[in-house]
């Protein structure tokens, strides 16, 4: 594991692609890219893509958003070949149980920092 690791480092510095987080919601990704606070991101210097959804074709839109925000479904995509192109992109990802259990907290209203948002 660490030798691909490693691997991936090198060929990252020779194509000079930038790093780039992908941001799967309720894995750590606001902590990974301190988006709440001001402090610098954990991991830097790394460009951030928020909760981008990759397309293959031009005008596709965020199945998401499709229906309840449609203006967002546009804007909310990245294109597959610009990833492949400019970015060597990295998510985080969680267990799933715990994730369900997080996620069922941020969306019924659990956390009082998150209602009325």
């Amino acid at each position: 594991m660490m030798k691909k690791t490693i691997r991936n480092l090198v060929a990252m510095i020779k194509t000079r692609k930038i790093p780039a987080y992908l941001h799967i919601p309720k894995t750590g990704g606001t902590y990974i890219s301190q988006r709440e606070t001001d402090d610098q991101a954990v991991i830097h210097p790394v460009k951030y893509l928020g909760h981008k959804f990759v397309i293959d074709r031009p005008g596709d839109h965020n199945v998401i958003y499709l229906e309840h925000d449609p203006a967002r479904a546009k804007t909310s995509v990245i294109a597959r070949e610009k990833i492949e192109e400019y970015y060597h992109v990295f998510s985080t990802v969680r267990n799933i149980f715990d994730w369900l259990v997080s996620y069922a907290s941020h969306a019924g209203g659990w956390n009082s920092r998150y209602r009325d948002t």
